[in-house]
């Protein structure tokens, strides 16, 4: 990949991530009685040789992503992680897996 496609690539993969956040928000404030978004904070989320620099809503009671914490083995060692995930909801409703990030 050529430079100036990985920079492409890396503002499209930041978009991208913050776009499907925002919008699992919206949906998840829309069946939620009492309570609203409350802004973002930055986060640096890396995978593999990326650096993502997203945008994490939250809502008035919490932080609306999800995270699994765990230990996981890189290079013989055994290290905590978190696996981050993002969902989203089909056309017919249904919860659907969009992204699995280990950090």
């Amino acid at each position: 990949m050529k430079p100036n496609e990985k920079v492409a690539m890396h503002r499209f993969l930041e978009e991208l991530l913050d776009e499907i956040m925002k919008g699992e928000r919206s949906i998840f404030l829309e069946n939620s009685m009492n309570n609203k978004g409350n802004g973002y904070y930055p986060r640096e989320l890396t995978t593999g040789s990326w650096r993502l620099n997203i945008n994490v809503p939250q809502d008035a009671f919490a932080v609306f992503i999800d995270g699994y914490h765990t230990e996981v083995k890189d290079n013989l060692k055994i290290r905590k992680a978190c696996v981050y995930t993002v969902s989203g909801i089909d056309l017919e409703g249904h919860k659907e897996w969009i992204l699995q990030i280990l950090w």
